[in-house]
C-alpha cells in the first residue's frame, strides 16, 4: 500500500439506448413556498445591551424533510416589554435597564425566545498600583440604592486578578457587606501574569449592569514575602509570624519551595491570641491557578487553625508556589490587634511505593455507581506492614454517599473516607493529597487509621476502592498512589 499517493481513475460507462428522448431530472419548485415551516430558531438566545444600544436579529428556518435551515431576513418581530427594548425589522434597540424577551412570527409559527438584558454602560475600573506578585486586593462596590441585598444573582470579576475565598462559608468574604444593602465586596488574587495599572471591572446585577452609578474601593492592598522559603522556615522562624491590626495587614503571601521528593508537608497558620480569628489558606502556582484551600478536602474544619497538605511526589511539586493566609474579616470584631504564627511539619514518605497498576487517562476516569477498584502491586515485598500511605486525587459530586476504602491481599480493609466523615466536615468532594499518616495530618474515617493494618503481609496486590451509592454524574478519579511501611 502507497501512502500519500492517489491514482485517479477515469470511468466510462456506455450511454443508455432506447426508445423515445433521455429527459433529464426537473428542478422542483422552491421548497420556501411548498414545504411547511416546523421550526424558527434565534441566531443567539441572550441579548446583553447598554442604553441607546442596538443588535441585529437574526432568525434561521427549518422547513419539513430539509436538513439545512434557511435564514429569514423578513419576520415579525415582538418585544414582551418595549419600555426595555423595542424591535424595528430585524434590529433590536436598549430603551431602558430591564429584561425582556423577543419572539418572531413567519407563517403562523412563532420562534423561540431571545433574552435582552439592558444595563447602563458604567465603565468600572480597579487600580492595583504598582503590582506585585501574591498581592490580595479587597474590592468594595458601593451603589446609591439597595441593589445588592435585592439581586437575585450577583457576578464580580477584574480582568487578569483571580476571586480568592469565594467556598468560604463562615464570615463570607464575598457579599453583601452585614449590616449594610447598598455595599458589595469580593477578594482578589494578583498572580504573576496580571496586567498593571486600571483594570476593567466586571460587574452584573441578575444579569444585567447596574442602574444606578457604583464606585469602585479598593481597601487592602497586601504584599509578597518574595524570598523562596522551605519548611524548616514556617516551622521555626518568627519572621514568619505576623501581627494583624483592624482593616490593615491582614493577610500574607510568601514564596514556597524546596520541597523534597516523596515528602508529606503540612503548613499551617494559627492564632496566638484569642478572638474568632477564623483563618483562611490557599496555594497557588506561579502562573495563577488556584490549587489548594484548607476548605476545599475531606477533613477540614473551620477553626482558628488554617492548615494545607502537600504530597511531594518525584514528578509533582517541582518548582516554588505560592502560600496565602489571611485572617477573617470579622476577626477584629473583638479585639485591636492579634498574631497569626505558623507552623510546618514533613514525614518522609516509605520507599516501598506502588502506582495504580492500569494507570488513569490525563482527564481523568469518570466514575461508576457502586464500586470502583483499582489495583497496587507490591509482589516481591517482604516483611509486614506497620502503616500505609494512600495518595488521592479524586473529585466526588456526592461525597455524602461515597467510602473510600484501602485492602490488603489478605482482604482486610480500613476505610479512608466515609460518608458521615466527608459530610460532617462539609466539604465540597474535591480531594488531592495522602490519608494515613500520623498526627497532625488528616486523619482517616477509621479511627485507629492505616495502623489497623498493622501486621498484615506486605506482599501481593493491595485494592484501593472508592464505592459510591449515587447515579448519573458521580465525578472523577485522576491519580492514586500507596506507600507501605513495613518490617
Amino acid at each position: 500500500m502507497l501512502r500519500g499517493s492517489f491514482v485517479a481513475l477515469a470511468l466510462a460507462f456506455p450511454l443508455a439506448v432506447g426508445c423515445g428522448d433521455v429527459v433529464p431530472d426537473q428542478t422542483p419548485v422552491p421548497w420556501t413556498q411548498d414545504r411547511p415551516i416546523e421550526r424558527l430558531v434565534p441566531s443567539v438566545a441572550t441579548i446583553t445591551l447598554a442604553e441607546g444600544a442596538q443588535a441585529p436579529l437574526g432568525l434561521d428556518a427549518y422547513y419539513q424533510d430539509l436538513l439545512e435551515p434557511v435564514s429569514i431576513t423578513s419576520a415579525s418581530w415582538t418585544s414582551v416589554d418595549p419600555t426595555v427594548a423595542s424591535v424595528d425589522a430585524s434590529t433590536v434597540t436598549a430603551i431602558g435597564p430591564g429584561r425582556t424577551t423577543l419572539y418572531a412570527v413567519v407563517g403562523g409559527v412563532q420562534s423561540g425566545p431571545v433574552t435582552v438584558v439592558v444595563g447602563r454602560d458604567y465603565d468600572l475600573t480597579a487600580s492595583t498600583g504598582s503590582v506585585r506578585r501574591g498581592k490580595l486586593l479587597d474590592l468594595v462596590l458601593t451603589t446609591p440604592d439597595a441593589d445588592f441585598a435585592a439581586a437575585t444573582t450577583i457576578e464580580l470579576g477584574i480582568e487578569g486578578l483571580l476571586p480568592f475565598g469565594e467556598e468560604r462559608r463562615e464570615d463570607p468574604w464575598w457579599g453583601v457587606v452585614p449590616g449594610t444593602t447598598d455595599r458589595y465586596r469580593g477578594v482578589f488574587l494578583v498572580p504573576p501574569t496580571a496586567p498593571t495599572g486600571d483594570l476593567p471591572v466586571t460587574f452584573l446585577l441578575d444579569g444585567a449592569a447596574p442602574r444606578l452609578p457604583v464606585t469602585v474601593e479598593v481597601q487592602r492592598n497586601e504584599a509578597l514575602d518574595g524570598a523562596p522559603h522551605g519548611c524548616g522556615y514556617f516551622d521555626d522562624d518568627d519572621d514568619s509570624n505576623w501581627t494583624f491590626s483592624e482593616g490593615t495587614n491582614q493577610a500574607r503571601t510568601w514564596l514556597v519551595g524546596d520541597l523534597a521528593a516523596d515528602t508529606l508537608y503540612r503548613f499551617a497558620a494559627r492564632s496566638t491570641t484569642t478572638g474568632d480569628v477564623d483563618p483562611w489558606m490557599a496555594l497557588w502556582s506561579l502562573d495563577g491557578e488556584l490549587m489548594l484551600t484548607n476548605e476545599a478536602a475531606f477533613g477540614a474544619e473551620n477553626t482558628d487553625e488554617a492548615g494545607i497538605e502537600i504530597t511531594s511526589l518525584a514528578d509533582d511539586f517541582t518548582g516554588s508556589w505560592f502560600l496565602t493566609v489571611a485572617v477573617s474579616p470579622e476577626a477584629v470584631s473583638s479585639q485591636a490587634a492579634g498574631t497569626l504564627g505558623t507552623a510546618c511539619v514533613a514525614r518522609d514518605l516509605p520507599s516501598h511505593a506502588a502506582e495504580a497498576t492500569d494507570g488513569f487517562p490525563a482527564l481523568g476516569d469518570p466514575f461508576s455507581p457502586g464500586e470502583n477498584v483499582r489495583d497496587f502491586d507490591f509482589t516481591g515485598i517482604g516483611g509486614s506492614v506497620e502503616r500505609a500511605y494512600v495518595y488521592l486525587e479524586i473529585d466526588v459530586l456526592r461525597p455524602d454517599v461515597t467510602t473510600v476504602r484501602l485492602r490488603t491481599p489478605e482482604g482486610e480493609e480500613v476505610e479512608l473516607i466515609d460518608p458521615a466523615w466527608s459530610d460532617e466536615a462539609g466539604v465540597e468532594g474535591r480531594w488531592l493529597g495522602t490519608l494515613g499518616a500520623p498526627e497532625p495530618f488528616v486523619p482517616t474515617a477509621s479511627k485507629d487509621g492505616t495502623e489497623a493494618l498493622a501486621g498484615k503481609t506486605t506482599a501481593g496486590v493491595w485494592e484501593l476502592e472508592v464505592d459510591i451509592e449515587g447515579v448519573g454524574d458521580l465525578g472523577s478519579w485522576y491519580d492514586a498512589k500507596i506507600w507501605l511501611e513495613s518490617q
